[in-house]
């Protein structure tokens, strides 16, 4: 169960990322408020999401708030990915400089 304080920053995400786990279902990726200060939602996904792992960037209001059916989701073979995860889950020199600043 979230706390309190992580509903509230949740709620003032715009975009999220979704992507195909390596459990066949999928996984939510919500970036955080203050780290896309620094990086965008892409350089954010290509970081976290698993090597070579497809992802979309969706907007945060199409997500269910209702958790109940999450393991039923799928990935639509037909839906054309925003990209794919990156080899290393570190950022690269610029962002990692902006957010030492």
């Amino acid at each position: 169960m979230p706390t309190v304080g992580k509903e509230i920053e949740m709620n003032t995400i715009k975009e999220v990322v979704i992507f195909k786990n390596k459990f066949e279902g999928i996984s939510i990726l919500y970036p955080d408020a203050k780290l896309l200060k620094y990086a965008s939602i892409e350089e954010i996904a290509i970081k976290d999401v698993p090597y070579g792992c497809p992802y979309k960037i969706l907007d945060s209001s199409i997500i269910p708030k209702d958790r109940t059916f999450r393991e039923a989701w799928e990935w639509d073979a037909e839906t054309k990915e925003d990209g794919f995860g990156g080899e290393s889950n570190k950022f690269n020199k610029d962002t990692l400089e902006n957010i030492k600043t």
